[in-house]
């Protein structure tokens, strides 16, 4: 093929890459159940795979919440799979390319343009794995689930405010008594919304464990949420810098060291969030960054940054509480 590239033409070579759908990279292999385009870590598939195990005796099904290239499905149907386990993986994405994707795949079969649809590069790399798994296309704002018990709950959607209310609302009534709940983004910098709501649904669902390399932390249902509990943990209209306070303290008890770099993003982040840039910077100076990762750190200098400038386009997650 590289040889074809150097005897035709340039624009002829870019008509033959709309063959089928989408652009395809002539020099790229079709992926199968792949794990390479992932922003999940080895040690995060393995604890999904386990999962899948861990809640092997209950009934109900196994949700994943954002999915995207499929690595998170991969992990849970590949726990199916391995258990004979007649149930499905019900993954949920909007399949919808946007341009922030391309800094984190560079292994996808086709080169998307934002707005396309990428459902068949995901369903493409089930392989094998497809009949376990049913791909959803929805937004998880509007979505309802009337499918029954759910065993297993795995989210990467709990983007923002508004979307944590709307999952919550939806997902969690469906979860069984042992459930677990795997949330991909807690030890992630900027979701203080997720503390939040595990904090005030502490007396129902207990923290079980986290990743050392990754974002994820789990919880296990202990017992059934009413309803009025649950229209009250997602009313953030309500929060408090006093509670939102008290969530990070409780992470941080529960979790212990691991948690500590996260919360005091979060802590930043939230602030932030509300437009208090002086009180973010002072909680940036007061926490000596020496609990912060690298990475995290000039992520949050970066949208302090912005925001000083008058660009609050990193904060749509903080809208709509």
């Amino acid at each position: 093929m590289n040889a074809l590239k150097k005897l035709l033409p340039t624009r002829l070579m870019a008509g033959l890459r709309y063959i089928r759908h989408g652009r395809l990279s002539w020099d790229r292999t079709l992926p199968s159940a792949d794990l390479s385009s992932a922003m999940t870590t080895k040690e995060e598939q393995a604890l999904f795979t386990k999962s899948v195990r861990d809640v092997a005796k209950l009934q109900g099904q196994v949700i994943d919440l954002g999915c995207w290239l499929g690595s998170t499905t991969i992990s849970l149907a590949s726990g199916l799979r391995d258990l004979n386990d007649s149930g499905k993986v019900y993954a949920f994405d909007r399949f919808t390319w946007e341009p922030w994707m391309d800094l984190y795949s560079s292994e996808h079969w086709c080169d998307y343009l934002p707005g396309e649809s990428f459902l068949p590069e995901t369903r493409r790399r089930m392989g094998d794995l497809k009949p376990w798994v049913v791909l959803v296309a929805a937004d998880l704002t509007t979505y309802h689930w009337d499918n029954g018990p759910v065993r297993l709950l795995l989210v990467d959607a709990m983007k923002s405010w508004r979307l944590t209310t709307s999952i919550a609302r939806e997902f969690y009534p469906s979860l069984v008594v042992g459930s677990i709940v795997l949330h991909q983004d807690y030890l992630s910098y900027n979701h203080p919304w997720l503390s939040v709501l595990q904090y005030r649904l502490r007396d129902y669902m207990r923290y079980d464990t986290c990743v050392s390399h990754g974002c994820t932390a789990t919880f296990k249902l202990i017992q059934q949420i009413p309803p009025d509990v649950l229209t009250a943990a997602i009313n953030f209209s309500l929060l408090s810098d006093d509670e939102a306070e008290r969530s990070w303290l409780w992470s941080l008890a529960v979790i212990g060291e691991r948690a500590r770099g996260t919360m005091a993003c979060s802590k930043i982040m939230y602030h932030l969030g509300k437009g208090d840039i002086e009180r973010s910077k002072r909680l940036l100076s007061e926490s000596g960054n020496e609990h912060i990762e690298p990475h995290n750190l000039l992520t949050v200098q970066q949208d302090i940054a912005k925001a000083e400038s008058g660009d609050h386009s990193w904060a749509e997650m903080n809208a709509d509480r």
